[in-house]
């Protein structure tokens, strides 16, 4: 009899996990990975202040963005000499899924710039953003903030 309770128990265990993996799936898929500077300014997002993006942007800090003109996903981990190695996966139809790696640098300056330079095979990519808050996601952003109607990825910081 001991072991007939068993499997049931083991079946609740993985519908209830089930059901918080939904959830929390939910969750994640509910916050755009994309919006506009326009949402920014208009929903009055909240751009972080140095201290709040230094507490954020340590070393060892994990990165995940999406790049809003192309929808690349890239990620990288902050390293405590100020370097990274980003890996991307390219969403464009014709090369999705395609991975592709670069390495990089970053800085946290005192009123909450933050400044990434990615040096790729081919380019190098060199910007300073702000980031704001915004129903609890994270969205990197422009230094001036106006109603152009840009668009601005999500950053994800673990």
């Amino acid at each position: 009899m001991h072991s007939e309770r068993k499997p049931k128990v083991r079946l609740h265990l993985a519908a209830g996990m089930t059901v918080v993996l939904w959830a929390v799936c939910a969750a994640a898929a509910a916050q755009p990975k994309v919006v506009t500077s326009n949402d920014l300014l208009e929903r009055d997002a909240h751009r972080l202040t140095g201290a709040e993006l230094a507490s954020l942007m340590h070393s060892g800090a994990a990165i995940t963005h999406v790049a809003p003109s192309t929808g690349n996903v890239r990620r990288w981990v902050h390293r405590e000499d100020g370097t990274f190695t980003l890996t991307g996966l390219r969403a464009d139809v014709s090369f999705q899924g395609f991975p592709y790696n670069a390495t990089g640098t970053y800085h946290v300056l005192a009123d909450g710039t933050y400044c990434v330079t990615i040096t790729f095979r081919d380019a190098t990519e060199d910007w300073c953003r702000y980031i704001y808050r915004l129903d609890g996601s994270l969205y990197l952003g422009p230094m001036k903030l106006t109603a152009s109607g840009a668009q601005w990825g999500r950053i994800e910081i673990n």
